[in-house]
Order: C-alpha cells, then sequence, then structure tokens
C-alpha cells in the first residue's frame, strides 16, 4: 500500500500550501511547521490528518519542481534563498533518507536472492521495464 492510499491533496490545497511558503525565502526567513498548520487552518483547511496532508503537498510540490526546503535545524519550511541552500538540505535531509532506503531494499533484496530459487533477478533496464527504479524483475 503506498503511504498516501489514504490520502488525497487537491490542487487548491496543494496551491495555498505553496502560497503559503512562497514570502519565506532563506534559512532565516522559515516558517515553521506550527505556524504553517495554523495559517491553512485560517483559509479553511481543518481536517485530523492536516499535518500529513501538508506534507504531501510538499512533497508533491518538490517533485513539480518547487524548491521548498527545511532549515538545517528541521524545524521550518522556506523556499531556497541561493544554491547554497538547496544543496546544504539536499545533502543533510534528502540524501541520507535515500540512502538508507537504498540499502533496506538491497538487504531485503539479498535475503530474497539466497531465500527463494530464483533462475535470475535482472537488474538491467529496470526503470525502463518498470518506471520503478532498482525493483527487480523474475526473469524465467
Amino acid at each position: 500500500m503506498d503511504r498516501r492510499d489514504d490520502l488525497s491533496v487537491s490542487d487548491d490545497f496543494a496551491a495555498a500550501v505553496l502560497a503559503t511558503v512562497l514570502p519565506h525565502v532563506g534559512f532565516d526567513n522559515t516558517i515553521g511547521r506550527a505556524d504553517l498548520l495554523t495559517r491553512l487552518m485560517a483559509r479553511g483547511y481543518t481536517t485530523v490528518d492536516l499535518d500529513r496532508k501538508m506534507r504531501i503537498a510538499i512533497h508533491d510540490l518538490r517533485n513539480q519542481g518547487h524548491d521548498i526546503i527545511t532549515n538545517p535545524a528541521g524545524d521550518g519550511y522556506c523556499m531556497a534563498g541561493s544554491a547554497a541552500e538547496a544543496i546544504a538540505w539536499a545533502e543533510h535531509k534528502m540524501l541520507p533518507s535515500a540512502r538508507d532506503m537504498f540499502r533496506t531494499v538491497n538487504a531485503v533484496m539479498r535475503t530474497v536472492q539466497r531465500k527463494y530459487p530464483l533462475k535470475q533477478l535482472a537488474m538491467d533496464n529496470i526503470l525502463a521495464e518498470t518506471g520503478r527504479p532498482g525493483l527487480p524483475t523474475i526473469v524465467s
């Protein structure tokens, strides 16, 4: 199950999140998570899962190319004020998580290769075949 199957984020909600974060440019001008939620509630967005929906909207906006980053302390959102800030965010916040996920997938796949009598796990052209990088396909 996708972590987002139970929640949907409307385009209007994502636009409200972006509009609220846009004036906050640079690490020295972040908007805290609680303040962002309060401002979204003031716009009429209220739900039990508002915090989670906000984080999903930020994830989606980043995937659309918006440079929403968190400050080094991780307690506020802003638009990147410089390339150096964006790089610092990627190096300290995103890349460690990506590396950890990749290590986990690799460990599970190594166990699968040992545990199950597969003729071959084809790791080539995975992205082209499945649209998901890093996942093996079984070749008989």
